[in-house]
Order: structure tokens, then C-alpha cells, then sequence
């Protein structure tokens, strides 16, 4: 749930206590975490995220990605 300022701009809504995201719970600390990062350094440069786009940041921090992961470990090892 993003909500509009007097601008038409939306909010970022950040709850620590709840782990939630623009209103998506995010149950995982270390995944929660991750996605704040992420989140506050891209609206930063002017992203207005969504529920649904931290749904779908949730989503993939939450699935394997093998490929991914082996291209991470080629390029920093282990």
C-alpha cells in the first residue's frame, strides 16, 4: 500500500517492527533487510516502488536462482 503525498508523489512506508515494506510483510530479517537496501537506494534515484513491486522483490529473494548464484561464485569465489 503506497500512499500519495499532496504532490501525487508516493510515500515510502518502511515499518521495522512489522518487516513490511509498503505494506508487504516480509517475514525473513536477512530478506527484509536486503529489500530495504535495495528500496532506499533506489528511490533515492527517483523509483517510486509499489506494493507490487516489492511483492515481486520478494518473490525472487525468496526462489533459488542456481545460474545466478554460480556466476556470483565465478566472479567473488566463495
Amino acid at each position: 500500500m503506497a500512499v500519495e503525498n499532496e504532490d501525487g508523489q508516493l510515500s515510502l512506508i518502511i515499518d521495522d517492527q512489522s518487516q513490511s515494506i509498503q505494506g508487504v510483510k516480509i517475514p525473513d530479517r536477512a530478506i527484509y533487510q536486503n529489500i530495504e537496501f535495495v528500496v532506499k537506494s533506489n528511490v533515492m534515484e527517483g523509483w517510486q516502488p509499489t506494493s507490487a513491486d516489492i511483492e515481486e522483490l520478494k518473490s525472487f529473494m525468496e526462489t533459488e536462482h542456481p545460474k545466478l548464484e554460480h556466476q556470483f561464485k565465478t566472479i567473488f569465489g566463495d
